[in-house]
């Protein structure tokens, strides 16, 4: 570890009273999105967001005390923010044949039970089935639209909570709704950007250590964006190339200044989209300028076969975590501004340079409270708060821009 990171974390644990009051303090500003994941990259020489997910869907990964700290944290929300909400109708992603998602849903309809609400489940499609996991199984209402309002029959919610990221765009039922919507749908990948987000990130981010006194890098990685890409007919290719080249550039004399030994590299990931498809990794403009079938395949499109036509260029960071022997990396759950818990995303198909969000992953539970012995601990939850942070600040501005809608 190198002797600038130990000290971030050394000082993050002395001042973690002042940490927890200015986290407090700004999310008293902000109106939360309800929940959250963090997918956090800790290297040996930083500790820094890689994806912030509006949707999450491995509450199921969570261990039993921290789906119960997530009822808790619900209820706070609630309190604060939806005082009067009694009933919730919970919008569910289309697939069904993922068991894991269903035991997902069966326990997050458990924490929105936990919180005091009536909770009924259902696709923005609208009809009736049943999801099976491995050992739970959850019902889907019917639903249908009456003037501004969703209904299931004599249900009718005073809260639409989304369990759905809309990558193949925003169905027609949630537009204009009476009903607060949460996370909004604008939030959907059909208009969120994660070069956003990230431009959010880095100005709390530089906000935070300017409070603290430290280098923001050691918490950021750069990025940049490449936009009207078409990786399919070679479109776009040179500015990735030259994006690349500066980026590697950027991190190179970062590493030099902090004596870093690492092989500079980065990620060229979608600009919108989740599941961890559309991306590669790359440490050379050269890779980028002589892309395989595969890897144009990689970058050309994700979920639900929406085209790629942004490229986020962001700094690479090799994790220093393992689990079991595997390389691992934390993801932080959040209710509210609370963190309930988390898991070890592993895989043991992959190096600490790779995307774990791959085939070959799987997951270990990563209690809130910790283990010993482990350095990063404290400030992977203060990393994972200032990327809450920032979704606040960037679902503020969406929505600013879209009129509320």
């Amino acid at each position: 570890m190198t002797p600038a990171l130990a000290e971030l974390l050394r000082l993050l644990e002395a001042r973690r009273d002042e940490v927890e009051e200015w986290l407090a303090a700004e999310f008293a500003k902000q109106l939360l999105p309800f929940y959250c994941s963090v997918d956090v990259r800790v290297s040996d020489h930083k500790i820094a967001p890689i994806d912030t997910n509006l949707f999450p869907g491995g509450f199921n990964n969570l261990a039993a005390a921290d789906q119960k700290r997530a009822g808790e944290a619900a209820k706070e929300l609630l309190a604060r923010q939806y005082p009067a909400a009694r009933r919730a109708l919970l919008i569910t992603e289309a697939h069904t044949r993922n068991p894991y998602y269903a035991e997902h849903l069966a326990v997050l309809r458990g924490v929105l039970e936990a919180a005091g609400l009536e909770a009924r489940l259902a696709f923005a499609s609208g009809e009736a089935t049943t999801l099976r996991g491995h050992h739970a199984e959850v019902e889907l209402v019917a639903i249908e639209r009456q003037g501004a309002r969703l209904v299931a029959g004599d249900f009718e919610p005073d809260l639409v909570i989304l369990n759905a990221d809309q990558s193949g765009g925003t169905p027609e039922i949630l537009a204009g709704l009476e009903q607060p919507v949460i996370p909004p749908p604008r939030a959907g990948w059909a208009h969120r950007r994660k070069s956003a987000h990230f431009f959010q990130y880095e100005r709390v981010a530089a906000r935070f250590a300017r409070a603290f006194g430290f280098d923001p890098w050691l918490v950021t990685s750069y990025f940049n964006v490449c936009s009207r890409v078409d990786v399919s007919r070679n479109i776009g290719l040179e500015c990735l190339a030259r994006v690349l080249e500066d980026t590697l550039a950027d991190i190179a004399a970062k590493y030099a200044e902090l004596g870093v030994a690492d092989r500079p590299f980065a990620v060229l990931k979608a600009d919108a989209g989740t599941y961890g498809m559309g991306v590669l990794m790359a440490d050379d403009p050269a890779q980028v300028r002589s892309l395989n079938r595969r890897q144009r395949g990689s970058l050309s499109s994700v979920k639900d076969g929406a085209a790629v036509n942004d490229i986020l260029v962001q700094e690479g960071i090799p994790t220093a975590d393992r689990v079991e022997g595997l390389v691992a990396e934390p993801v932080r759950y959040m209710v509210g501004a609370a963190v309930a818990g988390g898991f070890w995303r592993l895989n043991q198909a992959k190096s600490e340079r790779e995307n774990l969000n791959s085939r070959g992953m799987l997951f270990w539970p990563m209690p809130y409270q910790a283990p010993a012995g482990r350095p990063a601990a404290y400030a992977t939850d203060v990393v994972a708060r200032l990327a809450l942070l920032a979704t606040t600040r960037e679902l503020a501005d969406e929505l600013a821009r879209s009129g509320g809608g």
